[in-house]
């Protein structure tokens, strides 16, 4: 079976055992819940109403981050593939935290970007210690994969604190949040 069918194939079997599950409600209320065998139906119908809901949030069906396109070959055939994530952050802070640098470095896989800016916070006092603009290191030979580093000049005390990697110069989108605790 095509996936595109899938959705319109979901929407419309949710429709109809939820109107077979509002039938049979309606007779298990008219029998005041003694009736067993229409009781049974109502929970088998309920249970196939959530087990339909969960699958089509979970993603089974198609989302829509799921992008297709006919091959140009002589047999043309619809092909479709998953969007991956962009922006991913992944923040080394090791050294930080236990003070033997004053550098926090990281990795950004699949960037959309060369440059990025960053927030550096006091969680405790909501404070704005330091914030500026880094650029990714242009000599990664990955071009999915690219590393950063950024230099804290603030004073750092014992503490927690966050450190946010954000589109360039706009501290409102952050693409992820990384708690650094200093002992």
């Amino acid at each position: 079976m095509n996936k595109e069918y899938l959705a319109p194939l979901a929407v419309f079997a949710i429709v109809f055992v939820g109107a077979a599950f509002l039938i049979t409600s309606a007779v298990v209320s008219l029998n005041n819940g003694k009736s067993a065998f229409w009781t049974s139906k109502k929970m088998k119908l309920g249970a196939i109403l959530i087990t339909l809901n969960s699958c089509i949030m979970s993603g089974c069906l198609p989302s829509c981050q799921t992008t297709c396109y006919d091959t140009a070959s002589p047999d043309p055939q619809v092909t479709c593939y998953d969007m991956p994530a962009t922006n991913v952050v992944d923040i080394n802070a090791e050294d930080f935290e236990q003070k033997k640098s004053n550098i926090i470095t990281g990795t950004i896989y699949d960037p959309e970007a060369d440059e990025y800016s960053y927030l550096f916070v006091n969680s405790k006092t909501k404070d704005t210690l330091q914030k500026g603009n880094f650029k990714l290191n242009a000599n990664d030979t990955l071009p999915y994969e690219r590393s950063f580093s950024v230099e804290i000049n603030a004073k750092v005390e014992t503490g927690r604190y966050y450190f946010s990697v954000c589109r360039k110069d706009d501290y409102n989108i952050q693409f992820d949040s990384h708690q650094i605790n200093i002992e």
